[in-house]
């Protein structure tokens, strides 16, 4: 099927739907509000309605299905089961999958919590959400083998738009942001032990092992749309007397994308964050060991942040520099949401 995709491509089409308490039908599809030459629907369809797979029938053709909800290894809570849609005999193929709800990427074994403390479990074959994706051919699946935050998803299909590079790249953009939100010399994740507690630290060391619970299934390599969008931070650098200056500008804010929310630091809530990404040469990279942020404003004045990481990657021959800057949660103002004028400046010196 991967193989076969590869040559037909999925069509630039993105449903994205779940369950909700206030339902409405499927949408007529409309222009992406960014990604260039796709189109975007919606379906809120009703709490424990009696056959999703149905209405999903409706959207025939979607080239991306992007799935929102809370959930288990079976399916998610007040919608779509594994048993469900693999008794429809529904055919997704060539679309690709983005899962919200936790533990719907589950395939056999799992860990959940029984009267205070952790213990396996298993879920059937033919129960088993992923597995009836897979018999339903989807092209690929994005989703967690445990508790996640939602929003992971759309990060990866982002990046799979904004990049338009191969599957596995979007994948592993969700663990070099665990990677960068642990700000760990050595990257070691918190185990299960049958019988004994939670064994997260804090609500922070609960999200960021909820991001590396994502897993792809499908081809890494991939690569089913052309780039369609721009990345919201891309930066400009420049060397100085002082060393490498970084500098972020925008107007509008955050923009329409997924990118600027924050999932791993912000205590279990909501939040804005800057991620940036980009390559160095490896000769100008041996020049780099600190790292400050100069100034991050909005509308001129000082925005508050926390958490100001940077960390150096050598993949393939490259060096790629990773900064990430946190803003504390404020539901009554969103960081960068209501400004016109947005900067960050950062330096990286020996």
């Amino acid at each position: 099927g991967i193989r076969a995709a590869r040559r037909k491509k999925p069509a630039k089409s993105i449903l994205e739907f779940g369950p909700s308490s206030r339902p409405s039908p499927l949408t007529r599809p409309a222009p992406h509000k960014w990604a260039e030459g796709f189109t975007s629907r919606r379906l809120a369809h009703a709490e424990d309605h009696e056959d999703v797979p149905k209405l999903l029938a409706a959207a025939k053709g979607t080239g991306v299905l992007s799935a929102w909800g809370h959930g288990m290894p079976d399916g998610v809570a007040h919608g779509m089961t594994g048993k469900k849609l693999r008794a429809s005999g529904l055919s997704l193929y060539p679309a690709l999958y983005f899962s919200g709800p936790c533990y719907c990427g589950v395939t056999g074994r799992w860990f959940g919590m029984e009267r205070g403390a952790i213990a396996e479990k298993t879920v059937a074959p033919e129960d088993s959400f992923l597995l009836a994706l897979i018999n339903a051919r989807v092209t690929a699946a994005f989703a967690g083998l445990d508790p996640d935050r939602g929003e992971t998803n759309h990060h990866e299909l982002d990046h799979v738009l904004i990049t338009g590079e191969p599957l596995g790249m979007a994948s592993k953009s969700t663990y070099d942001d665990v990677v960068v939100a642990y700000r760990r010399p050595e990257l070691k994740l918190p185990r299960y032990e049958v019988g004994k507690g939670q064994p997260y630290r804090d609500i922070h060391d609960n999200m960021i092992s909820g991001s590396a619970c994502r897993a792809l299934f499908g081809d890494p390599r991939f690569r089913p749309f052309a780039k369609a969008g721009e990345d919201p931070f891309r930066v400009k650098h420049e060397w100085t007397k002082k060393g490498l200056v970084v500098t972020w500008r925008s107007e509008g804010g955050a923009g329409k994308t997924w990118m600027p929310v924050d999932i791993n630091r912000a205590n279990g809530s909501w939040t804005h964050r800057l991620r940036f990404r980009f390559e160095l040469d490896l000769d100008d990279a041996k020049k780099l060991s600190k790292f400050e942020v100069l100034s991050v404003t909005k509308d001129g004045k000082d925005l508050p942040y926390i958490y100001p990481t940077a960390a150096l990657e050598t993949w393939g021959g490259k060096l790629i520099v990773h900064a990430l800057i946190v803003f504390p949660v404020d539901p009554k103002n969103r960081a960068l949401f209501g400004g016109k004028e947005y900067e960050a400046r950062l330096r990286f010196s020996k």
